[in-house]
């Protein structure tokens, strides 16, 4: 709001609940006791995610291509079926 020219107070924002997930949320402001306006906030993970979110699209439905792939390995291997990282040990000089 500042880059449009307006200073608002944190006073001036109503928020009834805490934001405590990603999404889209009417926030209203009181610019003056005659104007009331409702802003939307866009909450999100990263930008690209809030641009998505801005034109619609659900980013919590979908899953990335490396959690996808995730998800798909761990189906397929048993726990603790992975490769393990060796140990190394220091040879006495």
């Amino acid at each position: 709001m500042e880059k449009a020219g307006f200073k608002v107070d944190r006073h001036q924002v109503s928020i009834s609940v805490a934001i405590k997930s990603i999404g889209l949320f009417t926030i209203p402001v009181v610019l003056h006791p005659e104007v009331k306006v409702n802003i939307t906030a866009n909450v999100a993970r990263s930008e690209d995610d809030a641009e998505r979110q801005a034109r619609g699209e659900n980013v919590l439905a979908e899953k990335t291509d490396a959690e996808e792939a995730k998800a798909t390995a761990e189906g397929l291997f048993e726990k603790g079926a992975g490769p393990k990282a060796e140990a190394t040990e220091e040879e006495p000089a």
